[in-house]
């Protein structure tokens, strides 16, 4: 039987020794249940490959990510985005965009008070100069385009406080659940700076007022200001309640066509992006797919044909669907 929820009863979490690994939680659950990592400090990180952030948090570079029944789970090791770590989360977006065995990602973080604390600024809290100001901008678009971009759905459990880049990250997601303690802020003025590369999401997500609001008097904004607008879609009291919301989510996008959902990401984002013209060919261009029809389309009406006649009108699980239309035999 294939992996399919968070099971609360039966949480013994998983701690990971090898930032990196992929691992297949239907191999170590027997196919039971999908289980969380737990949430624990890490051991003392080495020099040779960590600093400190602006908030004297440990930096680390690479990002375990977990495997199981069409999802993947990545857990962000380090708060701040070095270098490295951004390099590293990009690749695995971009990775995870083109395997057909996907249907969803979740992003949360193993630090237990911080999503995302943003850029990393080094030790002497400098900023890029000269060429380096052409890099960074581009590994940072990177980053955030992969995963704004990414055609899979997108699931942020933010579990704690996301400063500057972090309120990027975490607003690059299609579905953000946050516990209550949560706040996010645009800190950059603080510094001198200016929130440029994640303003696009920001803006698209908060609102113009909100976001320019937030941006100049770098205030916290509270997980529950932004669930009440109806930028957190859900808003939990622990990380264990998070979890557990998540995979109800979970559930949900199940009963969804994945290349379906996609489309309408990026309907959504033409429209509130681009030009009334580029936007009006774009619905037509999913419309004329969608009518021809599609395969998926085809595969969904005739699970759907065969559902109304059924006595147990169960939901298309769109996962178990396309896995057995994968594996069954070419005549």
């Amino acid at each position: 039987m294939a992996t399919r929820a968070y099971c609360p009863e039966d949480d013994q979490g998983l701690r990971l020794t090898a930032a990196g690994d992929q691992l297949r939680l239907s191999e170590l659950t027997g196919g039971r249940c999908i289980r969380f990592p737990r949430h624990e400090q890490s051991p003392p990180p080495s020099p040779a490959t960590t600093g400190l952030n602006a908030h004297g948090l440990p930096t680390l570079h690479s990002n375990p990510m977990i495997i199981a029944d069409s999802i993947a789970f990545i857990t962000l090791q380090s708060p701040a985005l070095t270098d490295e770590a951004i390099t590293a989360l990009t690749e695995q977006f971009n990775d995870l965009a083109h395997n057909s065995d996907i249907h969803t990602i979740v992003l949360t973080s193993a630090h237990p008070k911080f999503f995302c604390t943003g850029l990393y600024l080094g030790s002497s809290g400098s900023v890029a100069t000269g060429a380096a100001v052409e890099k960074r901008f581009a590994q940072l678009k990177g980053l955030f385009d992969s995963v704004d971009q990414c055609p899979k759905t997108t699931v942020a459990l933010i579990n704690g406080a996301c400063f500057g880049g972090g309120v990027g990250l975490a607003f690059s997601c299609d579905i953000r659940i946050a516990v209550k303690q949560a706040t996010f802020t645009l800190s950059e003025v603080k510094l001198g700076l200016v929130p440029a590369t994640i303003s696009k999401c920001v803006v698209r997500e908060w609102g113009p007022a909100l976001s320019r609001e937030a941006m100049i008097t770098a205030r916290p904004v509270r997980a529950a200001e932004l669930h009440e607008r109806g930028i957190i879609h859900a808003i939990v009291d622990d990380l264990k309640a998070g979890q557990q919301e998540v995979n109800k989510y979970l559930n949900f996008l199940r009963g969804g066509a994945p290349r379906a959902q996609s489309q309408v990401k990026e309907l959504v984002r033409t429209i509130a992006e681009d030009t009334a013209e580029t936007y009006q060919t774009k619905i037509k261009e999913i419309y004329i797919d969608m009518m021809g029809p599609s395969e998926e389309a085809k595969l969904g009406l005739d699970a759907f044909r065969k559902a109304t006649k059924a006595k147990d009108k169960k939901p298309v699980d769109w996962v178990a669907l396309l896995r057995k239309n994968r594996t069954k035999p070419k005549l």
